[in-house]
């Protein structure tokens, strides 16, 4: 058992030691972003061959007959796309929208058919991001591939729904959308280089042409910033910080604690932070902020596949994991494993409204077409 658990922590830090140094030559134009620039003419190429097609109806547009929101980023891995779908569907359903969420379901084999659920499903068939979703949503959620079966799928089984919410997406012009969310972190834009030469799955120009973006801040006060616009033919701009609310133990055999609980180890002597999600370090960065320093921290990879056998060998008082790797550990019972739960505050609570509003128009628009 010993091994397996040392042999995931060497695979998990080896791969993360490549994606780190693979990202700090993105945020820079180093030599290896330099050697690799000529093959980004090939993206570059490849989406513009892409678009055109799509452009002059050569390929098809599948339209959904409800709003879709495609929620997504340019920039490749993680940029806080989840907690932007949860607080959208929140407050969607507050406004009296019964939303459904369509995601790809990375790191799982979905297979042919796609997976369709509601509040209690299993991170294994769907995915650890979209088991989070419907988890603290409780809206419906179909994962597939192909956004228009996943859709087909969730409209099937949910008639209800009237609004769909992609997680991720934004590359998928196959799927019609009505308003698109670009989220954007402390990275930005890296070096502005398209892949393998730089992080960017688009260019730059895509930023213009989004109707939100959404900047997730390091820090609460940033998120404070005045640099929020609504101006004609820009996209609407807001600032959102991922604020840690609770400590959930896992097992149940504790009670809830605010974070203060942890603060400077005065309770627990011997804290060690897990995360798998695709920015590792901004975990350990909401702890520190936090005033909780764990005496060690293991990364894993994006979307890892973990057992219970992964917390039998560390030695700790507390161990304290993400939301997204919570969804991993249903009935686990070591009561050491606390979930750090966070909430989107956004700068502008006014966007929602807008939000609202922006898909009436949309909805009355396609009663009209379909």
């Amino acid at each position: 058992m010993k091994q397996n658990f040392f042999a995931l922590v060497m695979r998990s830090i080896n791969c993360n030691r490549v994606i780190e140094y693979i990202h700090n030559q993105w945020m820079k134009k180093g030599l290896i972003s330099n050697i690799l620039y000529p093959a980004s003419y090939i993206t570059k190429s490849f989406l513009f061959i892409k678009n055109y097609l799509y452009k002059i109806k050569m390929l098809r547009i599948f339209r959904a007959r409800v709003p879709v929101i495609v929620v997504g980023n340019i920039y490749i891995g993680g940029t806080g796309k989840t907690p932007v779908v949860i607080s959208i569907t929140k407050e969607l359903k507050s406004r009296g929208w019964e939303p459904g969420v369509i995601s790809r379901g990375y790191g799982i084999d979905v297979g042919d058919r796609p997976k369709v659920g509601c509040k209690n499903v299993c991170f294994s068939e769907f995915g650890d991001e979209p088991t989070l979703i419907t988890k603290k949503t409780g809206a419906p959620i179909s994962v597939h591939p192909k956004r228009d079966i996943a859709i087909k799928s969730l409209l099937h089984n949910f008639p209800n729904i009237n609004i769909i919410i992609s997680d991720d997406g934004l590359q998928h012009v196959s799927m019609a959308r009505d308003f698109e969310i670009i989220v954007q972190d402390n990275r930005m834009i890296g070096n502005g280089r398209l892949i393998p030469s730089g992080p960017l799955r688009e260019q730059t120009v895509r930023l213009n042409q989004a109707n939100t973006i959404v900047n997730n801040r390091i820090n609460y006060e940033e998120m404070q910033e005045t640099n929020i616009y609504l101006q004609e033919n820009r996209p609407y701009t807001i600032n959102m910080y991922l604020k840690p609310e609770f400590a959930y133990n896992i097992s149940g055999l504790e009670k809830d604690f605010p974070i203060s609980y942890f603060n400077c180890n005065n309770y627990y002597k011997k804290i060690v932070a897990l995360s798998g999600i695709g920015n590792n370090e901004r975990f350990i960065k909401t702890l520190n902020d936090c005033w909780i320093y764990p005496s060690s921290y293991i990364k894993l990879k994006d979307h890892c596949k973990f057992d219970k056998s992964l917390f039998y060998n560390i030695s700790a008082d507390a161990i304290l994991i993400t939301s997204k790797d919570a969804v991993k550990c249903l009935n686990y019972e070591d009561p050491r494993i606390w979930e750090i739960s966070v909430d989107a505050e956004f700068s502008d609570k006014f966007f929602f409204n807008y939000l609202s509003n922006q898909m009436y128009q949309a909805s009355m628009k396609l009663k009209d077409h379909l």
